[in-house]
């Protein structure tokens, strides 16, 4: 049968039309040429290979073809093989993206051009340097081109910074499921992830705190840093970054969990941003479950819990600040005080001021509740307002109507009766007044620095308790440029133009539109 020349070129190409070119067939087969051998003048190619599909499609025209790993476009329309139109694809689920797009590097890009094009970029940073400039252009073909370039680039060098670009610009799109799978591709190719790695996956998660699975992954990556063969420990960095995905979507328990694992002291301790975080997240759930709901036994038992737990957790912060191993910020003195204000009782707006003299060194404008002088002090304050045309009307109703509040020693007698032993003069005196001044027996460092947070805390602290003079003194001192020099903001000016509005001050408020104008 394969007796002549002919007979075998007959064979060959009815085996493998597909895969031979008759003019390479006939060559082949010429007389006089060894196959095993190349004629002259022609390259050695490399060895005959089958492709990788099996039959040759007829391609329509009007149909888009998406390479494997490719996100398809939107205009493509899904046709079948058989060219009849497929069942349309069901919607993805807000916070995901196709499930399969980061999982096979998309064919267009062939090995040897990316080879090509990294060889001008061997190095890991103009390689993390390349992959943000293609993925600033925000476009579908761009993502897809970088993630082939970090594919191929991690065959021969380490590109753990490049993959947490992919990871974060995943995230910024809110493709969670994407960034995840990134996240996990990184680990299989032998890529370890650093610190930062997961910094970006927890910051990513707080962005897209909305949507289903957030908090259980989060939870799991963040649990896995604590195994033995975890490249990376958790720190305090990454820990507060889970608080806060727990303190936004709503899970307290999850929170209250997480930060029991904290140590006390030494690395990993919580900072001020973790009490920040905590105290944030009790006020906001407070708030959240009062929304629609009347005044009512329920709701006003889940605020003094609240702020029972706040208070208890200020006095850790307290200790720990007073020992200097804790630093203080506006941000969580503010935090502290905004919690005291969901109470709505006289005692806690009171301990705002009393709040921001001990951690700022800010003077009280009006004795404490309880002192002998409180009461006097009203009277003058109304007095002032009669003297400028204020009017003292309604501090003048608050004074007729509530009773005189009980001294510390009514509020506890236990406190007064006690007599204090040999060798306790020197003791913590915040034991019997958790919000005592401490700021001015600590060092400047130590000492918080107001800002227009704490304006707009103390004036609405001061209007709460139904004093308008003490805020105007407030306003006064905060601004002041011989004193605290804090330049107002818009939400301090609408805090305090509501007050002057309750306090009828016609003559304050338009002196203060005044130098508003002024700027």
């Amino acid at each position: 049968m394969l007796d002549c020349t002919a007979c075998i070129r007959r064979c060959v190409w009815t085996i493998c039309a597909d895969t031979f070119n008759p003019r390479d067939l006939v060559q082949l087969l010429r007389p006089g040429i060894n196959p095993a051998r190349p004629p002259l003048g022609r390259r050695p190619g490399p060895p005959l290979c089958r492709r990788s599909y099996a039959t040759a499609t007829v391609r329509d025209p009007q149909v888009e073809i998406v390479p494997p790993g490719a996100i398809p476009s939107t205009s493509a329309l899904p046709i079948s093989y058989h060219g009849v139109p497929s069942r349309p694809p069901e919607p993805q689920r807000a916070g995901d993206e196709e499930e399969d797009h980061h999982r096979r590097a998309p064919d267009v890009y062939k090995a040897a051009d990316l080879e090509r094009e990294l060889y001008w970029v061997r190095d890991p940073l103009k390689l993390a340097d390349k992959v943000l400039n293609l993925l600033k252009r925000d476009s579908r073909e761009d993502y897809n081109k970088a993630l082939a370039l970090v594919r191929q680039a991690s065959k021969s060098m380490p590109c753990t910074v490049s993959w947490n670009h992919l990871v974060d610009y995943n995230m910024s799109k809110g493709r969670v499921k994407g960034a995840v799978g990134v996240y996990n591709e990184m680990k299989k190719r032998a890529q370890t992830p650093d610190a930062y790695t997961f910094t970006t996956l927890f910051r990513g998660f707080s962005w897209n705190a909305k949507y289903g699975l957030t908090l259980e992954r989060a939870l799991s990556i963040y649990h896995s840093m604590f195994a033995d063969h975890s490249p990376v420990k958790p720190s305090v960095t990454h820990t507060n970054a889970v608080l806060k995905v727990c303190a936004l979507t709503g899970d307290i328990d999850a929170m209250y969990g997480v930060a029991a694992k904290l140590p006390t002291h030494g690395k990993g301790a919580p900072d001020k941003l973790t009490f920040t975080i905590i105290l944030n997240a009790i006020r906001n759930q407070a708030i959240q479950d009062s929304k629609g709901e009347k005044a009512s036994e329920s709701l006003q038992e889940r605020q003094r819990r609240a702020v029972l737990q706040g208070r208890r957790m200020w006095e850790e912060i307290r200790d720990r600040w007073s020992h200097r191993d804790l630093g203080l910020d506006e941000e969580l003195v503010c935090a502290m005080g905004r919690l005291l204000l969901i109470g709505h009782t006289e005692q806690d707006d009171d301990d705002i001021l009393s709040l921001l003299e001990q951690t700022m060194g800010i003077p009280r404008q009006i004795p404490p509740l309880g002192h002998p002088s409180r009461r006097g002090a009203v009277r003058h304050a109304q007095a002032l307002d009669k003297l400028d045309g204020s009017g003292g009307d309604l501090a003048r109703a608050l004074l007729d109507a509530r009773e005189p509040a009980p001294s510390a020693a009514a509020r506890d007698p236990a406190r007064s009766t006690r007599r204090p032993a040999n060798g306790e003069e020197d003791e913590d005196p915040t034991a019997a007044n958790p919000f005592a001044p401490l700021a001015r027996l600590l060092p400047e460092e130590y000492r918080v620095r107001p800002g227009v947070n704490t304006l707009s805390l103390a004036i609405e602290a001061c209007t709460a308790l139904r004093l308008p003079r003490p805020a105007q003194d407030y306003w006064g001192l905060l601004t002041s440029p011989d004193h605290y020099n804090i330049t107002p903001d818009r939400q301090n000016y609408h805090v305090y133009l509501r007050l002057l509005r309750l306090q009828r001050a016609s003559k304050l408020a338009m002196e203060l539109v005044q130098d508003m104008k002024k700027g």
